[in-house]
């Protein structure tokens, strides 16, 4: 895939085309198998584990888009070095172009969730309120809907995951240039770019 605007122009209503080539694509990834097993996860299993799969998606991705060799990459990437965040590699992955702003928009949101559901004890779930209310937010299963129809908070959040793990930042691995930010409209709120957290 050699850039996000050839081969999905808009990721809004799509054309049939892209509809089938996107199709296409999920199954050689292997997509249905991915989802049918995260489905299975508990609430909290699911956004601990959603989240800690699009980071490691993401770390594969600066890997592959930062110069220097491996050293200088474990140096940065590694759990306790500058990038090795969940936050950090989000903000940077962008910050170099290699992530549009409805792709960070989400992940900002799946970390959030992350974070939430890691410091909460017993009885939460994606029934409540504060997080069913993030979910409403994320964007992608709104550009994806002829695909990915969701119906509920926890498919809205599994949704997204999967299509920023096996869509969005395995095209942008193979992106030598930037990712132009009108790829898909829409801008990054206050709310998104001012919390804080790993």
């Amino acid at each position: 895939m050699k850039n996000l605007e050839v081969d999905f122009p808009s990721l809004g209503p799509e054309p049939n085309e892209y509809v089938a080539r996107l199709q296409a694509l999920l199954i050689d990834r292997k997509v249905d198998v991915f989802l049918s097993e995260f489905q299975k996860e508990t609430d909290r299993g699911a956004a601990v584990l959603g989240a800690a799969y699009v980071d490691q998606a993401l770390e594969h991705l600066l890997r592959k888009r930062l110069l220097g060799g491996n050293k200088l990459k474990d140096e940065l990437l590694s759990t306790d070095k500058p990038l090795g965040s969940f936050s950090a590699r989000i903000k940077v992955a962008f910050a170099v172009g290699a992530l549009h702003k409805t792709a960070y928009h989400d992940l900002e949101i799946i970390r959030r969730i992350r974070n939430e559901f890691a410091h909460q004890t017993m009885g939460f779930s994606f029934q409540n309120p504060g997080i069913a209310s993030r979910c409403q937010q994320l964007r992608l299963p709104e550009s994806f809907s002829q695909i990915f129809p969701a119906t509920n908070s926890r498919i809205r959040f599994n949704y997204s995951v999967t299509i920023l793990a096996t869509v969005l930042i395995p095209a942008a691995e193979t992106m030598g240039s930037t990712i132009k930010a009108t790829a898909i409209e829409g801008g990054t709120s206050e709310s998104t770019s001012s919390e804080q957290g790993s």
